[in-house]
């Protein structure tokens, strides 16, 4: 039967009042207005009429989402509810993809939001952050074909510079910009060198432990099992001037990863 208070137009573009919805799989059902209860939302112009919405076999709509918190998104639209702080995050990430804006400025004044936002202003200081966690990433997955028929861990080393290096060459023995940063031991032995290079940064020494737990939260979020390894060193490359001694300022750090 047709539904009486439906409109017009929601009936030529097959809107019943009452939509079913299929997002990644989960399976949803809530009413056309609250879809469109945001002007300017993803949701609101996928309902509008004005776009070609797909249907699943079951003629459900289908969105192309990981639907695991698209009930909180639901919830907001519906009782402008908003979600538990354990998942306020992820649940951030969705309101942004939906440009569902005054959700995400409700989120991002919440109490479990406020460290989130305090880290993201920290790590906006350190250009190509972002592109230096993929190196550390892949880095460590051409490392367990190898290293996990040994061991059930394995430690990688990154380098962290934080301002360039600008020495006077005019003794003619230059100071390698490329060099390998490096550690060993007080014997010279036990070689380490640096597999991903962070930097160079105009920011203080003494934000390095911020900027490593950053790297180990971001890498813990990528789904691996990780934690800071204990090495601290200094990079033992030096060039010597005479009776002085240029040396590289970079920290080495060291980064545990556990295989099983």
């Amino acid at each position: 039967m047709t539904n009486p208070f439906a409109d017009e137009n929601d009936l030529k573009n097959n809107f019943p009042s009452v939509v079913r919805l299929n997002v990644g799989g989960m399976h949803f059902t809530t009413r056309l207005s609250t879809l469109r209860k945001h002007d300017g939302s993803v949701l609101a112009a996928m309902f509008s009429g004005r776009h070609i919405a797909e249907k699943d076999e079951d003629g459900r709509f289908f969105i192309d989402r990981d639907g695991t918190y698209f009930i909180h998104i639901l919830n907001y639209l519906r009782d402008e509810v908003l979600p538990p702080p354990e998942v306020v995050t992820l649940v951030y990430d969705e309101a942004q993809y939906y440009g569902l804006l005054h959700l995400m400025e409700c989120l991002r004044n919440s109490p479990c939001m406020f460290g989130e936002i305090a880290r993201q202003t920290f790590m906006a200081q350190f250009p190509e952050y972002d592109e230096n966690v993929d190196k550390i990433i892949n880095s460590a997955k051409e490392k367990a074909l190898h290293s996990a028929t040994r061991s059930h861990t394995y430690e990688l080393v990154i380098a962290i510079k934080f301002c360039k290096h600008s020495p006077d060459n005019s003794s003619g023995q230059n100071f390698d910009q490329n060099h390998v940063c490096h550690t060993t031991d007080g014997q010279g032995r036990n070689y380490r060198k640096a597999e991903v290079v962070f930097g160079p940064w105009e920011a203080q020494v003494s934000q390095i432990d911020s900027l490593l737990q950053c790297v180990i939260l971001d890498l813990t979020k990528h789904g691996l099992t990780v934690k800071p390894s204990g090495l601290r060193s200094l990079c033992r490359y030096y060039v010597r001037r005479g009776q002085k001694v240029e040396s590289c300022e970079a920290q080495l750090l060291g980064i545990e990863f556990q295989w099983w």
